[in-house]
């Protein structure tokens, strides 16, 4: 997977509402919460707890072991719910990840290798492949980190649900 980290901020925000477009679209096909249009879907950042299961609101990670595949998120998709990751970005002063792992099931999606965006503090690397995850699919992510500590890996992007279940947004 090509990733590309000399992005203006303007080109970083067309990737964005051209990536939350496409969810949107995913999120009525699959009619996620029994959404039937896109103006029944509410696109918003992924939070960390409520979304991936970690132990707070916060992209923070304790690495406890390096030089190996760590799991970071295993879970099921809601029903209601689907998503898509489309980069990362370090705003650690000391970043220790260095790749991710996109599996469903037992098939991976794509592996990450971000190693040289760590050079530049709090660089944004974007993905040229989107990686979706649909309602009532497995969704794994692992980590490689290079040391232990703590870092502050920011998974770049979205989740679509219906409207009104966490987000009125008129």
């Amino acid at each position: 997977m090509p990733i590309t980290t000399k992005l203006t901020p303007q080109q970083i925000r067309a990737i964005e509402e051209e990536v939350k477009r496409r969810l949107v679209e995913k999120a009525v096909a699959q009619k996620i919460g029994g959404v039937v249009s896109a103006k029944d879907v509410v696109v918003r950042d992924i939070l960390p707890k409520t979304d991936l299961g970690f132990t707070n609101e916060v992209w923070e990670e304790t690495i406890d072991t390096a030089n190996s595949w760590v799991t970071l998120v295993d879970t099921t998709v809601p029903s209601d719910k689907c998503f898509v990751f489309f980069g990362v970005k370090n705003v650690n002063a000391s970043p220790k990840i260095v790749a991710l792992r996109f599996s469903k099931g037992a098939v991976v999606k794509d592996i990450w290798h971000f190693q040289d965006m760590l050079t530049e503090p709090t660089v944004e690397a974007i993905s040229d492949i989107l990686l979706f995850y649909g309602k009532e699919e497995p969704m794994k992510i692992e980590y490689y980190a290079q040391a232990t500590g703590v870092d502050n890996l920011i998974l770049r992007g979205f989740v679509a649900e219906p409207r009104s279940k966490r987000i009125a947004q008129e």
